[in-house]
C-alpha cells in the first residue's frame, strides 16, 4: 500500500510505494476560479492510540492555520488566512466506527440576539475516514438504498459531487442518476452567492417590508437574473423586459415590478401593496411611514437606553454597541429629528428611525 509523504511523514514501511505531494496547491473549480487548497492527509494504524485521534485532527488543523502567519497572512491582515483541511484514513478502528466518514469543523451559536454580519469563521475541516469490513453493496443494502437516485437537483458549484454519484452507482451496477445543475444565485450584493452566513440573503419567510426593501437593494445588473431565477414570470413578459432594459428604461421601475413580483410569491397581494407604500415612504420620499412596527418598552427612565434590549430582540438592531455607533453617526432619528444621546426623552407615539430604514413605533408599558 503506497504512503502519502511529505516533509515530515509519521509512519512509513520499507518498500511501500511513495505518493508525494505539496500540501499547499492550487486547483480551478467548476466555475474556472483558481483557488489555493491547503491540506494534510494522514494514514492511521490505531484509532484508539491512547488519546482521542480527533483532538489530534484539531491540532493540525490549528497548526496549518498557525503556518500561514507571514506567508498568507500577516498580524495587520488576517482576511488572508485560507481554509485549511486534515483528512485522517484510520484503519484499525473500532466496530461502531467502521465504514463512516465525518466531518468537524467551526459552526456559530448565538447566544444572544441574531448576529447576521458577514464573518469567515469557516476555516478548517477535519475529515475522519474509519475503513471497516467490506461494505454489503448487493441490491437492498443499506448503502445501495442511500446511493439510489434517480434524479439529483444541485447548484453548479456541485458539479464534482454530482458527477461523482453517477460514478459510484455505475460502480455498484446501478443505473447512473440524471443530474440537474442550476446556476448560483448571487445575493443582494451582487457579488457572492446568497447566504444567510454572508448576510446577503433574502428569506422566504421573512416580512413582506422586509423581502421588498431587499430585492430593491439588488444592483442592476442582476434584475434579470432573480427574474430567471427567483420568480415565475413567463418567458415573454421576461423578454419584453429584457428589451425595455436595453432600451434605457430607468431599471428602478423594472426592480420594482421584480420586487412585487418575488414579494407576491410569498405573501398576499395587500401584504405586497402595503410593503411597497412603505418602501416608498421611507426610502423614496425619505420621510416616517404612516404605519411604522409598534416596539413595546419597558419603561424604567424614559429615554433611548430603555430601547436598547427591545432593539435587540426585535431584530432592529444586532446589539447595544451597534447603537451606539449609529447615534455617533447621525443614523437614529426620533420623529424625523437626529439624535445623539442615551439620555434622549421618549415617550408613547414617538417614532424612531434606525439605520437607512428601519422604523418603529414606541409604545411605553
Amino acid at each position: 500500500m503506497p504512503f502519502v509523504g511529505g516533509m515530515t511523514q509519521e509512519d512509513k514501511v520499507a518498500n511501500e510505494g511513495q505518493v508525494t505531494f505539496d500540501i499547499r496547491f492550487h486547483a480551478v473549480t467548476p466555475g474556472m476560479e483558481q483557488v489555493k487548497l491547503i491540506i494534510n492527509v494522514e494514514a492511521q494504524k490505531s484509532f484508539t492510540p491512547g488519546y482521542d485521534i480527533v483532538t489530534r485532527a484539531v491540532y493540525y488543523c490549528a497548526r496549518l492555520l498557525s503556518s500561514q502567519m507571514g506567508v498568507e497572512f500577516t498580524p495587520k491582515s488576517y482576511d488572508g488566512i485560507k481554509k485549511v483541511y486534515s483528512i485522517w484514513i484510520c484503519f484499525d478502528v473500532p466496530e461502531y466506527a467502521e465504514n463512516t466518514i465525518t466531518e468537524y469543523k467551526i459552526q456559530p451559536n448565538s447566544l444572544y440576539g441574531d448576529f447576521q454580519g458577514k464573518v469567515r469563521y469557516d476555516l478548517f475541516s477535519a475529515v475522519m475516514v474509519c475503513l471497516g469490513k467490506k461494505e454489503d453493496l448487493s441490491a437492498g443494502s443499506s448503502l445501495h438504498r442511500l446511493l439510489e437516485a434517480d434524479l439529483e437537483l444541485g447548484g453548479t458549484d456541485q458539479t464534482f459531487n454530482l458527477l461523482m454519484g453517477r460514478a459510484l452507482q455505475k460502480e455498484m451496477g446501478m443505473e447512473p442518476q440524471a443530474a440537474l445543475f442550476m446556476p448560483i444565485l448571487e445575493g443582494i450584493d451582487g457579488v457572492e452567492k446568497m447566504s444567510k452566513s454572508l448576510g446577503n440573503y433574502i428569506g422566504i419567510d421573512e416580512d413582506a417590508r422586509v423581502m421588498f426593501q431587499k430585492v430593491m437593494q439588488i444592483p442592476d445588473h442582476r434584475i434579470i437574473k432573480y427574474f430567471e431565477l427567483a420568480t415565475d414570470i413567463l418567458p415573454e413578459e421576461l423578454q419584453k423586459i429584457k428589451e425595455q432594459l436595453a432600451d434605457g428604461i430607468n431599471p428602478r421601475d423594472s426592480k420594482r415590478l421584480l420586487a412585487r413580483t418575488i414579494t407576491r410569491l410569498y405573501h398576499s397581494e395587500e401584504e405586497t401593496k402595503e410593503a411597497e407604500r412603505f418602501f416608498t415612504e421611507a426610502f423614496v420620499q425619505r420621510k416616517v411611514p404612516q404605519r411604522p412596527d409598534t416596539l413595546q418598552v419597558v419603561m424604567d427612565q424614559g429615554t433611548l437606553y430603555d430601547c436598547l434590549r427591545p432593539l435587540v430582540q426585535a431584530r432592529v438592531i444586532h446589539s447595544g454597541n451597534e447603537f451606539k455607533r449609529l447615534l455617533s453617526q447621525g443614523g437614529v432619528q426620533k420623529n424625523g429629528q437626529p439624535v445623539e444621546k442615551l439620555e434622549e426623552g421618549i415617550r408613547t407615539g414617538d417614532v424612531l428611525k434606525v439605520g437607512k430604514g428601519k422604523f418603529v413605533r414606541l409604545e411605553l408599558v
